[in-house]
C-alpha cells in the first residue's frame, strides 16, 4: 500500500489549477464525480456528491453503515483483517457496490466516495477507529507513514512525532520529496511542546526539503528554525542555517536580504572555533558569489570552504562547496571546471545528496551554456531534468528546463525551444528559472518578430533586477536592446537600455557579458571604458581591436572581437547561426561602406547580405531579414522571394543540415562530429525529420525532395 499523508486535499493546485491526476485519483474518471469537482474546484467533497453517497450509504443497515465507515478511515482501502466491524457487514457492502474488493484488501470505487462518508463518521468514532487500528497497525510493525496517518487523525502528537519523520527519512531516500515534506509538516504539527533545538532540528530539515521542492514554506520554516536556535543558544546551528537560508532568500528573489544573511553567518561563525559552522559560512558566500559572477571571490570562498569541509565536515556540505569552484572555474578554465563538477557529483553520491547531485548537473548544463558550449550543455541539462523529475526535485527540473529552452534558441532551434518553453511554464516557478524563461522567450518572440516580445522581457527585467545578479540581468538587457533595434527605435535609446548592466560586466571581468552588451553601445557609439577596445565587428566588443589569428576555440569570447567575415565562421562553430547572420550582414554593410579589405564593394556586400538573408529567413528571423532586404534594395539588389528562401517541408535549419548529411551517407557519429552537437541530440533532429516527412527510415529520408532541397541549400557546408 502507498504511504499515506492526508488526502483530504481539493483537486485544484493552490493556484487554482486543475490538477489532472488529482483529479482522476479523486473520481476515477466517473462523469458525475468528474463534472461536480469542475464545478466546485476549490472543495475536497463537492456538496453534490456528498450528498449522493450519503444517500446511498444511508440505504444500508446499521451494521453495515459501521463497516462502511470502518474502511473509510483507510486511504487506498484497507487488509480485511484490519477493519473494525463485523466481516459479513463488510460483505454486505460490497454486494450493495459501496465497496469492491482486490485480493484481501477492501476499498471504495472511488477516493471521492471514501472522502464523503470519512468527513460524516462522527468525531469521537473515528477517533476510536483511528486509535484501535494505530495500536493494531504499530503492533504488526506497519510502514511509518501508515503509522503517523492514523496517529495525527486519533490525535496521539507523542505517536505522530515517532512516525511521522521517520516517514519522512525513507520517503526523501527514495526521491518521495513531496510526500516526505508533507511529513515533516505533519510532525511540526504537534511540535510545539518540544525542546527548541528538537523544534529547530525538524524545521530545519522541513525547510530544505520545501526548498527541493520548490515550496515557498522554506522561507517560514527556515526562519522559525533560526529562532528555535537562537533560544536554544546554539550559536554554531544559527549561524549554519543563516547562510543556508541565504540560498532559499536567493531563489525567491530576494538577492540583497540573502547576502545580508551571509555576512551574519560570516561574523557569527567567525567568532566560534572553526568548524562546520564555518564551513557552511564560506560555501553559502562562495555560491552567491558564484551566482554573481564574482568570479574570483566565489574562487577564493569556496576553495576556503573545500579545505574547511575536508578538515571539519559535515560531508554533505562537500557537493555544494565543489559545485560553486566548478561552476565559477567555466569562465577561467572550462576544462577544469568540468573536472570539479565531476568531483561535485562524486561527493553527492557518496554523501547520498540527491539534492545536491541535481544542482551539480544543472550547473554542469547552464554553465557550459553560459560559454556556448552545447554539446556538454543539453546532454548535462537533460539529465538534470530526467534525475530531478524522478525526485520531486521541481526548482531544479523548472531551472535546467528553461536552460534548456535557452540553449534551444541559441542554437537557432526555435521550434524546439518553443516546446521546451511551453514544458518550464507554470505557477509559482522560483525567480531564477523564471527570469530564465522569460528571457528566453522574449527574445525570441522578438526575432520572430510576434508579440508579446516587450511583456515578456519587461517582466524578465523587474525580476532580474531585484537581483542584481550579472547573469540574470545580461540576458534581459541585451534582449531588451535587441528589441528596440530591431522595432526601430532610437539608437540611443537602445544604447541606454544596456549601459549599467555593461558596466557591471566589465568590473565583473565576464567576457561573453561585455562583448553582448558592448555591441549595443556600439549601436550609439558610447562604448567609451577605457579598459576595452572597440573591435572592428560591430555585433561585439572585447579586449582588443586585433583580428584573432586563427578561429576561436569553442566556448571562448573571441568572436566578439573578430572581424565579421571571421566571427561568421566562429558563430558556426559554435552552432549560433542567428549570430552568424549578424556577423555575415556586419560584413556586408561595412563592404557597402567601402570598409571590407580588398575593396570589392557593391558585389562583396551583395554576397554577404543574400547570405545572411537567407540564413534569417531560414531561422524565421523576420525583422532582421526585413532590416536585410532594405538594405539590399537601397544598394539596389532585388532580395529574392520570401517563399524561395524557406526551409524544405518545414524543416529547421538545424533539421535540414542534418537531412544533407543524411543523404550523403553519414551516421549519426560523424553528423554529431561535423555540426559539434552531441549523439543524442542528433537522434532527436533525425526522429523530427522522419515525422516532418513522414519517412520510416533514414533511407526513405534520404529519397525524399525534401533531401534533395537540403542538400542544395547545405550540401556544400556540410561537406
Amino acid at each position: 500500500m502507498a504511504e499515506l499523508v492526508k488526502t483530504e486535499a481539493p483537486a485544484a493546485t493552490p493556484t487554482g489549477e486543475l490538477d489532472a491526476a488529482r483529479l482522476h485519483a479523486l473520481t476515477g474518471g466517473n462523469p458525475f464525480y468528474l463534472t461536480e469537482v469542475l464545478a466546485e474546484p476549490g472543495q475536497p467533497v463537492p456538496a453534490s456528491v456528498r450528498d449522493a453517497v450519503l444517500a446511498r450509504a444511508a440505504r444500508l443497515g446499521p451494521r453495515q453503515r459501521a463497516a462502511l465507515e470502518a474502511v473509510a478511515i483507510f486511504p487506498g482501502g484497507a487488509q480485511i483483517g484490519l477493519i473494525d466491524g463485523d466481516p459479513a457487514a463488510v460483505d454486505g457492502c460490497v454486494a450493495a457496490g459501496m465497496l469492491v474488493t482486490a485480493g484481501r484488501v477492501v476499498g471504495f470505487r472511488h477516493e471521492l466516495a471514501r472522502l464523503a462518508v470519512d468527513s460524516a463518521i462522527p468525531p469521537g468514532r473515528k477517533t476510536a477507529l483511528h486509535t484501535r487500528t494505530l495500536a493494531s497497525l504499530g503492533a504488526a510493525g506497519a510502514d511509518p507513514a501508515r503509522l503517523a496517518y492514523h496517529a495525527e487523525e486519533a490525535g496521539d502528537g507523542a505517536a505522530v512525532l515517532r512516525h511521522a519523520p521517520e516517514a519522512a527519512r525513507r520517503a526523501s531516500a527514495v526521491g518521495a520529496n513531496r510526500q516526505a515534506a508533507d511529513q515533516y509538516a505533519r510532525a511540526l504539527r504537534f511540535a510545539a511542546a518540544l525542546p527548541p533545538a528538537e523544534r529547530a532540528e525538524l524545521l530545519t530539515v522541513y525547510a530544505e526539503t520545501c526548498d527541493v521542492i520548490g515550496d515557498a514554506a522554506a522561507m517560514s520554516a527556515s526562519s522559525a528554525a533560526l529562532e528555535c536556535w537562537r533560544e536554544a543558544g546554539d550559536r554554531a546551528q544559527e549561524a549554519a542555517l543563516l547562510a543556508r537560508r541565504a540560498h532559499y532568500l536567493w531563489a525567491s528573489g530576494e538577492a540583497a536580504a540573502a547576502r545580508a544573511a551571509v555576512r551574519e553567518a560570516m561574523t557569527l561563525a567567525g567568532r566560534l572555533p572553526p568548524g562546520p559552522a564555518l564551513a557552511a559560512a564560506y560555501t553559502w558566500t562562495g555560491y552567491l558569489l558564484m551566482l554573481a559572477r564574482d568570479i574570483p571571490g566565489a574562487i577564493d570562498a569556496s576553495e576556503h570552504a573545500v579545505g574547511l569541509i575536508e578538515r571539519h565536515g559535515p560531508p554533505v556540505l562537500l557537493t555544494r562547496a565543489l559545485n560553486a569552484l566548478g561552476t565559477a572555474r567555466w569562465f577561467t578554465d572550462p576544462r577544469l571546471a568540468e573536472g570539479t563538477l565531476r568531483r561535485a557529483a562524486e561527493a553527492a553520491r557518496s554523501a547520498g545528496d540527491d539534492a545536491g547531485m541535481g544542482w551539480v548537473l544543472v550547473n554542469l548544463g547552464s554553465g557550459a551554456g553560459e560559454i556556448r558550449e552545447y554539446a556538454v550543455a543539453e546532454p548535462a541539462l537533460r539529465e538534470a531534468i530526467d534525475w530531478a523529475t524522478a525526485r520531486d526535485q521541481d526548482r531544479v527540473a523548472g531551472y535546467a528546463t528553461a536552460w534548456l529552452a535557452r540553449c534551444q534558441f541559441e542554437r537557432g532551434d526555435w521550434a524546439e525551444a518553443t516546446r521546451t518553453l511551453a514544458a518550464a511554464s507554470g505557477p509559482d516557478k522560483a525567480v531564477p528559472a523564471r527570469i530564465v524563461r522569460l528571457t528566453t522567450l522574449g527574445r525570441l518572440r522578438a526575432r520572430r518578430g510576434d508579440p508579446g516580445a516587450a511583456e515578456a522581457l519587461s517582466e524578465a527585467w523587474t525580476l532580474a533586477e531585484r537581483t542584481g545578479d550579472l547573469q540574470r540581468l545580461w540576458p534581459v538587457a541585451a534582449g531588451r536592446a535587441e528589441l528596440a533595434w530591431l522595432s526601430g527605435r532610437p539608437d540611443a535609446e537602445v544604447g541606454g537600455l544596456v549601459a549599467s548592466t555593461y558596466e557591471l560586466a566589465v568590473r565583473l571581468g565576464h567576457p561573453w557579458a561585455i562583448g553582448e552588451l558592448g555591441q549595443w553601445l556600439l549601436v550609439d557609439g558610447s562604448a567609451t571604458n577605457p579598459s576595452v577596445t572597440v573591435g572592428s565587428n560591430a555585433t561585439a566588443l572585447a579586449a582588443t581591436a586585433l583580428p584573432a589569428p586563427a578561429l576561436p576555440a569553442p566556448g571562448a569570447a573571441d568572436p566578439y572581437r573578430l572581424p565579421p567575415e571571421l566571427a561568421a565562421l566562429a558563430w558556426e562553430r559554435l552552432g549560433c547561426p542567428y549570430e552568424a547572420a549578424s556577423a555575415l550582414a556586419l560584413a556586408g554593410e561595412q563592404a557597402s561602406a567601402g570598409h571590407a579589405d580588398g575593396g570589392q564593394g557593391p558585389a562583396a556586400a551583395a554576397g554577404a547580405l543574400l547570405e545572411a538573408l537567407r540564413r534569417f529567413e531560414r531561422l524565421g528571423a523576420r525583422p532582421a531579414a526585413d532590416r536585410v532586404a532594405a538594405r539590399l534594395r537601397a544598394l539596389g539588389v532585388r532580395p529574392p522571394r520570401r517563399a524561395t528562401l524557406a526551409h524544405p517541408s518545414g524543416l529547421t535549419e538545424r533539421e535540414a543540415e542534418v537531412l544533407a548529411l543524411i543523404r550523403q551517407g553519414h551516421g549519426n557519429a560523424e553528423i554529431a562530429a561535423r555540426l559539434s552537437i552531441s549523439a543524442k541530440t542528433v537522434d532527436h533532429h533525425v526522429s523530427a525529420i522522419l515525422g516532418k516527412l513522414g519517412a520510416r527510415t533514414r533511407h526513405e529520408a534520404a529519397q525524399h525532395e525534401a533531401a534533395e532541397q537540403a542538400d542544395a541549400l547545405f550540401g556544400e557546408s556540410a561537406e
